[in-house]
């Protein structure tokens, strides 16, 4: 595998559930976007959602590719948190979430063999963050409609 991958994540929260995505472009990618809903389980709101789609877009990535050997993948995210956590041992040892988000993907990085890069940009104003921007919110509304 050859480049760079990269990695559009968003996240949402309404009504005790975070809804989270993530749309990979390049190596065959073209930015389909993947959307969960989960019931929220801290009190973060849309950061957990938002390190959920980390987290999530990582697993696949795992999943699909195996190891990347010192690929590049960078993360974009509309979120200081998305990159700073990882590197911010006090925000881990004061919150579990954060140091199992931590935790969590300095192990697939380490299992993918890549290197993991993240690039903020700003929210509402990209056209490839905002397809999963959209995606969430509207995965999200369904689900909070469904559940009542």
């Amino acid at each position: 595998m050859v480049g760079v991958v990269r990695v559009y994540t968003d996240g949402s929260y309404k009504n005790g559930y975070v809804a989270y995505g993530f749309a990979i472009y390049g190596r065959g990618y073209f930015g389909n976007p993947y959307v969960y809903v989960a019931r929220a389980t801290t009190s973060l709101q849309n950061v957990e959602a938002e390190l959920r789609a980390v987290i999530a877009a990582l697993k696949f990535l795992k999943a699909n590719f195996g190891k990347l050997r010192n690929v590049p993948v960078l993360i974009c995210h509309d979120l200081d948190a998305v990159r700073d956590i990882p590197r911010n041992v006090k925000a881990q040892n004061r919150n579990p979430f954060f140091k199992r988000y931590a935790e969590e993907i300095n192990g697939l990085c380490q299992a993918m063999e890549c290197k993991l890069v993240f690039e903020k940009v700003r929210g509402h104003y990209h056209e490839l963050h905002n397809k999963i921007d959209r995606a969430v919110r509207k995965k999200l509304n369904e689900a909070c409609a469904m559940i009542g």
